[in-house]
């Protein structure tokens, strides 16, 4: 798993204090920015 890490092909998970960090991809998943059931803004 180290050798994976120092490789660059492994990201570390990183827990921050009383907070959660998303990606892009992962708003788009939970359909933040737009509602696909009815094509409305959220």
């Amino acid at each position: 798993l180290s050798d994976a890490l120092r490789n660059g092909e492994l990201l570390p998970y990183e827990i921050y204090r009383n907070s959660l960090r998303m990606d892009g991809q992962t708003l788009v998943n939970l359909e933040i920015f737009n509602n696909n059931a009815d094509g409305g803004t959220s």
